[in-house]
């Protein structure tokens, strides 16, 4: 995408995201793969950086944007059924207390993340 950017050009991403961490980029990309097989990976800020670090862009705004849809809505989009949301929950039961602080949930809602990127070609 950087290639086809013009130099001043800018670039921006919203796209899905997960918190820093092991047991969140695990964790939070199995569940969201259990909802949406099409699902790969939610990149985390730090991939994120990681991969845009070695193009030729300035980094000018970054934010990590915490998203909460509603139960059943949020499985019912995809089509998700029943096995894999009790999954999707027993995953969600079994965060440590630090990932279900960033990962709050309850029987009609769930907690995920964006995260907004914008760059200016070099």
């Amino acid at each position: 995408m950087c290639r086809v950017l013009k130099p001043g050009g800018k670039l921006y991403i919203l796209d899905c995201s997960v918190f820093d961490g092991d047991e969140t980029e695990k964790e939070i990309n199995r569940i969201e793969y259990l909802r949406d097989s099409s699902h790969r990976c939610s990149y985390s800020p730090r991939q994120w950086h990681h991969i845009l670090n070695k193009l030729p862009l300035t980094l000018k705004q970054t934010s990590l944007l915490r998203e909460q849809y509603r139960l059943p809505q949020w499985f019912d989009r995809m089509g998700t059924d029943r096995k894999n949301q009790k999954e999707i929950f027993q995953i969600l039961y079994n965060l440590s207390e630090d990932s279900k602080i960033l990962y709050p949930f309850g029987d009609d809602y769930i907690t995920t993340y964006r995260y907004e990127i914008l760059a200016i070609k070099i």
